[in-house]
């Protein structure tokens, strides 16, 4: 993302269930061409991920009933609100450092290590009901 809208970010937002948005900073642009922000508001720390309002409607089904079902097992954060429209859900933000700073620390590369399998050991355990084969 190389110029952040804060204005059009905000309306994705729900101060209902956030609170008042103190700021909104570009994480990244995500390999799936998402943008990406992080979100500090008065009750907690969040992820926007906006996708955009064109591409595939069956992938963006798809993407929402897998990342549902991916929180609901504790795999993914917990998402707080999803935008049909502009394709944008907003999770909770993971508190922690980050897999390459914990792979860094010989004390912490281990457990870092062993929660990764243990997160894929769940993910592929997801039921897949619904969710079509893909090789991309």
């Amino acid at each position: 993302m190389t110029s952040v809208d804060e204005s059009a970010l905000r309306r994705l937002i729900p101060e209902a269930i956030t609170g008042p948005v103190q700021s909104i900073t570009p994480i990244r642009q995500g390999l799936s061409g998402a943008a990406v922000c992080a979100i500090e508001a008065s009750r907690g720390s969040y992820v926007l991920r906006t996708q955009g309002p064109t591409g595939d409607q069956a992938a963006w089904i798809e993407h929402l009933l897998v990342s549902r079902r991916a929180a609901d097992g504790g795999i993914a954060p917990a998402i707080v609100h999803v935008d049909d429209a502009a394709r944008a859900v907003l999770s909770v933000k993971v508190a922690g450092l980050p897999l390459p700073a914990a792979l860094a620390d010989p004390a912490q590369r281990g457990p870092a290590l062993a929660g990764v399998v243990g997160q894929l050991r769940a993910l592929h355990a997801l039921d897949v009901t619904d969710v079509p084969a893909r090789d991309a």
